[in-house]
Parts: structure tokens; C-alpha cells; sequence
């Protein structure tokens, strides 16, 4: 009886890693559709501003009946720069296409107010960065959040 159990555990295991393998190995070519708009939103200023996305999708492979697993690749830079064509997420969305997912990089609304004032760093004769009052970060973090959100629901 415990024979039969291993065995069935072993079969049930090895199912899976060759299932799985289809989500790590590179096997497929992609294709990819760039500067898609999603939604428009008004930016901190009050300007109103086009969200944008790049998706990527393999093209030589029959998607799943339930779909495929998407990758959202939202890029940095502090909610004050930065957007979907720079730095690591064209570069991600392309592997993970390769992969066999669906991927979209996209870009969300930058910015703050600033002021003048400095914060001052235990360093001589530097200030770190001319900041603003930390409620101007946690409204840029969340609007780039309802940004994200409102990708993920247009995906």
C-alpha cells in the first residue's frame, strides 16, 4: 500500500515539473504591440494625462483554455520618473513573453509638488534632496497605485 502511494506521489510530482517547465523555458517568439491607452487621469498639477502600455505576447503557442498568466511591469523611480520604455521592463516583458506570458509594461502618472526647502544630510556641504512634505509621496504612491490597478482591469 505505501508502495503504491509513493509511486502515485512520484507520477503526480513529475506531472507537474514537466507541466511547470512550459512557464521557464524560453520556447517561444513574441510579439508586441507598444503605446496602448488604458485610461486618462488627471496628473498632480491638475493636467489630464493618457495612460499608456506596451504588451507583449508569445505567438507560436495555443493559449491554455483558462489563459495565460500575466506579467504587470510597472517601473521605478520614486513616482517622480522613469516610464514603461527604460530600464529593466522592456527587458522583462520580452523574457517573459519568451516564457509563454502575457506581459504589460506600463506607465502611470509621475510627480509632486516640491518646495524649497532642503532636507539636510549628516554629510558637509551637501543636501540630500530638495523634498516635500511626505503626504505629496503617499499621494503620488497612490495614484500611481489606482494607475496599476486601472492596467491590471484594461488587461
Amino acid at each position: 500500500m505505501k508502495t503504491s502511494r509513493c509511486i502515485a506521489i512520484l507520477l503526480f510530482g513529475l506531472l507537474q515539473i514537466s507541466n511547470a517547465q512550459k512557464w521557464v523555458d524560453t520556447l517561444y517568439n513574441f510579439q508586441q504591440i507598444n503605446d496602448i491607452p488604458y485610461g486618462t487621469n488627471y496628473d498632480f498639477a491638475g493636467n489630464i494625462r493618457t495612460h499608456l502600455l506596451n504588451v507583449t505576447v508569445p505567438v507560436n503557442d495555443t493559449a491554455p483554455v483558462c489563459g495565460r498568466p500575466l506579467l504587470l511591469a510597472i517601473h521605478g523611480g520614486a513616482f517622480l520618473a522613469g516610464n514603461k520604455d527604460s530600464d529593466a521592463p522592456p527587458n522583462w516583458i520580452k523574457d517573459f513573453a519568451r516564457r509563454g506570458y502575457t506581459c504589460a509594461s506600463i506607465n502611470y502618472r509621475l510627480g509632486m509638488f516640491h518646495t524649497d526647502s532642503y532636507i539636510h544630510c549628516n554629510v558637509a556641504n551637501w543636501d540630500c534632496l530638495n523634498m516635500q512634505d511626505t503626504a505629496e509621496w503617499y499621494r503620488g504612491a497612490y495614484r500611481a497605485m489606482q494607475d496599476a490597478k486601472g492596467a491590471l482591469r484594461f488587461c
